[in-house]
């Protein structure tokens, strides 16, 4: 610096003496730098180095996040396509349950496997680590579930030892085996002659009570028991329950109009009260035939013959003679039914003949001896 002095002054010499016209120009040395100098430059320094520094730290940053989000953008990435494969698995497992009947799913699932998992939770052999972080503790499960160790039950846990024992323990369901003689199969009408049979012996037995309740009860739970309601309702009459029994029949001809049981019940009820046409006009109409009913036409001739229609009874009659000739009443009934016509010789005849069987009663025998030595030429 002083080398440097003392050129200037040399140089501002030179002009002052070379110049004479105008005013010196005057140059002044250079000083030097001062120990204040340097100590006002430091902060400065400070200063920039600090700013240097938080650059460089923010310039890392920059590059280390945009690194973390490169990386989170790839997982990010795996992570879409793993949901997407669960879903698309899971829609595929949806399906397949769906077209399976409910009876093959049920077998396929195990009932002694205590741990349940979660509902859409698919686990795939195949799929990356990542899907266990998707599904939380879906690892877990699927150990659990392809353990053959143990099985856990409640709190307690198994093992194959045990499991053997408590197998051993477990009672076995078999298949029901047939009886050897299964019980048979009975008919409406069966159950019904049952029923009726049943109350006779309670009768038999002087359990008349018992027997009215029984058939009752069947009758009230089978609308359908016509031969328990016919029997039930001769049974009243027996008993002089008049009223009781032709309440039972008249809805039992509500249910059936057509029965023969009921008509007869019906018929007797009002040839009981004197109305001996209303009999035979019910009797009358659409008789079944006299193989299957004789009574039924035994009823139908009596009630013609007390009605004096003496011409249908000698029809009724004959047919019943006809059909078996060993009965002496239908024989005296064809026999009286034309001694009102004035059929003599039919008459006589049909009197001896009923005098033959024992099965005729002493009232009607002696009927008959008179009317034969009646009609003697």
């Amino acid at each position: 610096m002083s080398l440097v002095n003392n050129m200037l002054r040399d140089l501002d010499q030179r002009r002052k003496e070379s110049d004479s016209s105008g005013g010196a120009i005057r140059l002044m040395p250079a000083r030097e730098f001062s120990s204040d100098a340097k100590k006002n430059l430091l902060p400065v320094i400070l200063i920039a180095l600090l700013l240097v520094l938080v650059g460089l730290i923010y310039f890392w940053n920059q590059l280390t996040n945009s690194d973390v989000e490169q990386r989170l953008d790839i997982q990010l990435t795996d992570s879409q396509r793993v949901v997407q494969a669960l879903e698309t698995s899971i829609a595929s497992a949806e399906e397949r349950e769906t077209d399976q009947p409910e009876s093959i799913v049920d077998s396929v699932e195990s009932p002694q496997v205590a741990t349940q998992v979660a509902p859409q939770e698919v686990i795939e052999p195949d799929q990356p680590d990542s899907v266990n972080f998707l599904r939380g503790n879906s690892t877990r499960v699927e150990n659990a579930a392809s353990s053959t160790d143990s099985i856990p039950r409640g709190d307690a846990t198994i093992g194959q030892d045990e499991q053997a024992e408590i197998a051993d323990l477990e009672p076995v369901v078999d298949a029901p085996v047939a009886s050897m003689k299964e019980e048979p199969s009975y008919s409406n009408e069966q159950l019904d002659t049952i029923a009726v049979q049943e109350a006779l012996r309670l009768i038999s037995n002087g359990q008349t009570g018992a027997a009215f309740s029984t058939l009752e009860k069947y009758i009230v739970e089978n609308r359908s028991a016509h031969q328990s309601r016919e029997t039930y309702a001769k049974l009243l009459m027996n008993n002089g329950n008049v009223a009781d029994a032709a309440v039972l029949i008249d809805g039992g001809l509500e249910l059936a109009p057509n029965h023969p049981g009921f008509k007869k019940v019906k018929a007797r009820l009002l040839m009981s009260e004197g109305k001996l046409s209303e009999a035979v006009d019910i009797l009358i109409s659409r008789a079944p035939d006299i193989v299957d009913d004789a009574e039924y036409h035994d009823l139908l001739a009596s009630a013609q013959l007390s009605s004096r229609d003496f011409t249908g009874a000698v029809i009724s009659y004959g047919g019943l003679v006809r059909h078996d000739q060993t009965q002496g009443k239908w024989w005296y009934g064809y026999a009286a039914a034309n001694d009102q016509l004035g059929n003599s010789t039919l008459a006589r005849q049909a009197y001896v003949r009923a005098m033959e069987y024992s099965n005729l009663s002493a009232n009607l025998r002696g009927r008959s001896r008179e009317r034969v030595a009646a009609l003697n030429p």
